[in-house]
């Protein structure tokens, strides 16, 4: 029964990572989940800033250990814990003082902080880093899967506004594809208990 689950979380890891997507549809399709998850930007996280026509301003850059970017003309701009749609209105704020109009798109080209803790009944318990947006059962896959003492039912904690969240997920339903249970991302920071 556990091979079976296992091969059921792989086959549904490997299709919810669009292994058999164009490249670019792939890329465009990270951008879309980047901005539906709301991921918050972390320290060593790569983004990409676009000012179009204005290629010398476009550039690759890292967040670096003090949470910041610096680009040209704007110095640097705190963007830790920031949305891509937040750090892309500032850059649009800065840039407005020596630019008609600017054009920006901000993208995540690299998750270096987007990590999850996964706890229970798993294969393999601890920290899992991860460097795209991630959902519940890719984060299960990755732990190898439940154990054979699972109750199939698991909960997501996390920290909100400094207050602690809770979801329960019902591994049961999940696993089976049941319309009425979504498969929700995960954030930064995440813990998974799998009873």
């Amino acid at each position: 029964m556990r091979q079976i689950i296992t091969g059921l979380l792989i086959a549904l890891f490997a299709i919810s990572l669009g292994i058999a997507q164009d490249p670019a549809t792939g890329e465009a399709a990270a951008a879309e989940q980047v901005e539906a998850t709301g991921y918050k930007v972390g320290i060593e996280d790569v983004l990409e800033v676009f000012v179009w026509d204005e290629p010398n301003l476009s550039m690759e850059v890292m967040v670096r250990p003090d949470g910041m970017i610096t680009l040209p003309l704007i110095d640097d701009i705190q963007v830790l814990g920031l949305t891509t749609a937040e750090i892309r209105d500032i850059i649009v704020t800065r840039l407005s003082v020596t630019h008609n109009t600017p054009t920006v798109t901000v993208i995540l080209s690299q998750y270096n902080s987007f990590r999850v803790f996964i706890l229970g009944e798993v294969a393999a318990q601890g920290e899992m880093n991860f460097h795209q947006p991630t959902r519940f059962l890719q984060a299960l896959a990755k732990a190898g899967g439940i154990t054979e003492y699972s109750k199939k039912d698991a909960v997501i904690l996390r920290s909100v506004n400094g207050s602690d969240w809770r979801m329960p997920v019902d591994l049961k339903k999940l696993l089976t594809g049941s319309s009425a249970v979504q498969d929700p991302y995960l954030q930064h920071n995440d813990t998974i208990i799998v009873n």
